[in-house]
């Protein structure tokens, strides 16, 4: 039984605009935590224009602080503004849209109380539909096998941000040496940033096991951050920052980290159908790395993306001939 006199040990900051069909269901899956422990959600909503708002005011509970906009303030400034009221020892930032397990808090705050050299601690997570459909049970972290436990991910993820948002517990610390959540940010990648600020000299800790639920749906962040090119432009804007603070990564490594950026740019891009876009990321691509070219299947994607598709697919049938 946990003493309403104990402090707070881990704060949930939620931020939520327009996601009425969601954010209850997220809302419950913090409340229905197993631990022994006091925690805290903080839930702001940015003047959303649907009934998220309802939603919120509807849930009773003390553990629960709402905080209402009036005036829509865009993402960085409403985290901004949760994170200046949490008071626990660990924070975990958190998506209206998205769900955990119920030992997801004791599971991760342990690793933090053991572990007092680790910064932060992330799990595998379930991927999910709109409509609560499991789509991949886990599995879905694809970390490097070469690393332990616990780790320095730093090089890593600046390769390929593979830890899920709403999987990652950090001191209250360490988001404190790297917040504010930087405007620029206001539509996406500020997770990938803050990550590799807490992670550049420090070590983080996998959970193998699905601790966490993802939602993948038409509205996610990341597909608009595509369309509009704000994924393109922060992801320069991020590698360029930690380039220029000399961390010791050599130059083959950052040509590495910018081939393989860049490629998962262009792929992005050639699957919304944005072939300029994507054969100029492509073609940067190569001139940092030229054996890509040898790759099929990066090679096929570039050629389709520099001649257009209908043409790599008139010469494509010039040269597959169809079953007999």
């Amino acid at each position: 039984m946990v003493s309403g006199e104990e402090r707070i040990k881990v704060s949930i900051i939620i931020t939520c605009y327009n996601l009425e069909n969601y954010v209850g269901h997220a809302i419950a899956s913090l409340l229905n935590q197993v631990c022994n422990f006091r925690f805290e959600i903080i839930v702001i909503d940015d003047a959303s224009t649907d009934r998220s708002k309802e939603v919120i005011a509807a849930i009773n509970d003390p553990r629960l602080k709402f905080i209402s906009l009036d005036k829509n303030v865009g993402a960085a400034e409403a985290i901004n503004i949760c994170f200046s009221k949490a008071a626990g020892e660990y924070i975990c930032r958190f998506d209206a849209d998205d769900k955990w397990y119920p030992y997801y808090l004791q599971k991760t705050a342990d690793v933090l109380d053991k572990n007092p050299d680790v910064v932060l601690v992330h799990s595998d997570v379930t991927f999910i539909d709109e409509h609560d459909n499991i789509t991949s049970a886990k599995n879905n972290i694809k970390r490097p096998l070469t690393l332990k436990t616990a780790d320095n991910e730093f090089e890593h993820i600046l390769l390929r941000y593979y830890i899920n948002a709403p999987a990652i517990m950090a001191r209250k610390s360490q988001w404190d040496a790297v917040m504010p959540w930087p405007e620029r940010f206001r539509q996406g990648l500020g997770d990938w940033f803050l990550t590799l600020c807490m992670l550049e000299k420090n070590k983080s800790y996998f959970i193998d096991e699905p601790l966490a639920y993802y939602r993948i749906h038409t509205s996610n962040m990341h597909r608009a951050m595509i369309r509009n090119k704000t994924a393109e432009i922060n992801t320069q804007w991020i590698l360029d920052f930690f380039q220029n603070r000399k961390n010791g990564l050599s130059k083959a490594k950052w040509n590495m980290i910018r081939f393989e950026q860049n490629k998962q740019l262009g792929f992005a891009y050639f699957f919304h159908d944005m072939n300029s876009d994507a054969a100029r990321c492509l073609t940067r691509a190569v001139k940092l790395r030229p054996s890509a070219v040898g790759n099929m299947q990066f090679f096929r994607i570039w050629l389709a993306c520099l001649i257009g598709k209908k043409t790599y697919n008139k010469l494509k049938s010039y040269f597959v001939r169809p079953a007999a």
